[in-house]
């Protein structure tokens, strides 16, 4: 599939399950967790090293890489925010 083949709905449900797997949030469905609650990464139990983890996968699920200014904590403020840059990179404008 071409990368600009990606619907933003698909890219939310992608992170949001894999946010999920990432943490072990047993009992937590993806669609529970608020896009627009700031620190939302955090405030899920995530360390530094789940945010590299949850950077990785991305790019492994979506076939691109972070450029390494990218790669910081910030990226995560919100979930719709990552959604938006993840979409947007897919789409060839990130």
């Amino acid at each position: 599939m071409s990368t600009a083949n990606w619907e933003r709905k698909d890219v939310d449900r992608g992170i949001r399950e894999m946010i999920v797997k990432l943490l072990m949030l047993t009992g937590t469905a993806p669609e529970a967790i608020r896009p627009d609650q700031p620190g939302f990464f955090t405030d899920l139990g995530a360390t530094s090293i789940d945010t590299m983890e949850l950077f990785l996968a991305v790019e492994k699920n979506y076939g691109f890489q972070f450029d390494a200014a990218e790669l910081n904590p910030g990226l995560l403020t919100t979930l719709d925010g990552f959604v938006d840059v993840v979409h947007a990179k897919l789409q060839g404008n990130g």
